[in-house]
């Protein structure tokens, strides 16, 4: 398996915790963070999203994806490194989580930007 460090989206580079993953696995994480987020803005927190990307939800995951527009989110990644790619995103503005006693995952500017950007580069 590749051990993955950074990768570089449009002018972007995001740089996080060694994943054990290759750069196309996570810049699809990315891709499908940020779309979730973009689609169902306060569905989930880190824990949450980390678990609806690598496709181990629990009952109340299975309801909260009910908000979430069909996709392919399963990655071949693990929850501990989903989290570590979620927590990159927080660092480099893309997503912020919000105070409180839930706190969920929101969209930036910089996010619309980002996958704006990953939607284009996917277009080519």
């Amino acid at each position: 398996m590749t051990t993955t460090e950074q990768v570089m989206v449009g002018d972007a580079m995001i740089t996080f915790p060694p994943v054990q993953a290759s750069p196309t696995t996570v810049t699809n994480v990315i891709h499908d963070l940020l779309t979730i987020c973009a689609d169902a803005p306060g569905v989930a927190g880190r824990l949450r999203m980390a678990r609806i990307l690598t496709g181990s939800q629990t009952p109340a995951d299975r309801e909260a994806i009910k908000r979430i527009p069909p996709s392919t989110w399963t990655h071949d990644v693990t929850q501990a490194d989903a989290v570590r790619i979620i927590d990159a995103m927080i660092k480099a503005g893309a997503v912020v989580q919000t105070p409180g006693i839930r706190p969920v995952l929101v969209m930036t500017r910089a996010g619309f930007t980002l996958l704006n950007t990953l939607d284009n580069e996917g277009d080519n």
